[in-house]
């Protein structure tokens, strides 16, 4: 096997890994939010943000690979797909745990204090998201 085939392999597995391990996160996480049960939810989070601290590195160590691809195969780094791909993913990841992270502390400090909440704001932000990630899998698949 050459050199080429080797990066290109690492590039999709890595890649795959990680979106496939952040949409099937978010998804459970949604099946959760259908309950609208606020501590489930809370908790639900919780696991969410680890799950990403296994995935999102996947998916930058997919990323990285693909520059690779990327420069083996001559496409510059500058190109207008692969710009608008990367900085898509940038904003999906700081996006999703800009939306989470702060409703977390909200739902535990609620949860703490015998309150309830609302879990509509994580069900939105998760389709969102999910369709945010099919969406830079599309682009990277079908680049002009």
């Amino acid at each position: 096997m050459n050199w080429y085939a080797v990066v290109i392999v690492t590039h999709v597995v890595l890649t795959t890994s990680g979106y496939v391990g952040l949409i099937a996160t978010n998804a459970w996480l949604l099946a959760l939010c259908r309950k609208g049960d606020g501590t489930s939810v809370s908790t639900g989070v919780h696991a969410w943000r680890a799950m990403a601290r296994v995935f999102g590195p996947l998916l930058g160590l997919g990323v990285l690979a693909g520059f690779v691809v990327a420069i083996i195969m001559g496409v510059p780094l500058t190109a207008g797909w692969l710009v608008a791909t990367y900085a898509l993913i940038v904003l999906a990841l700081v996006g999703q745990g800009a939306m989470m992270v702060p409703w977390q502390r909200r739902a535990e400090a609620a949860l703490a204090a015998g309150g309830s909440l609302s879990t509509r704001p994580i069900a939105g932000t998760l389709m969102l998201f999910c369709v945010a990630y099919v969406g830079i899998l599309w682009l990277m698949i079908l680049r002009p």
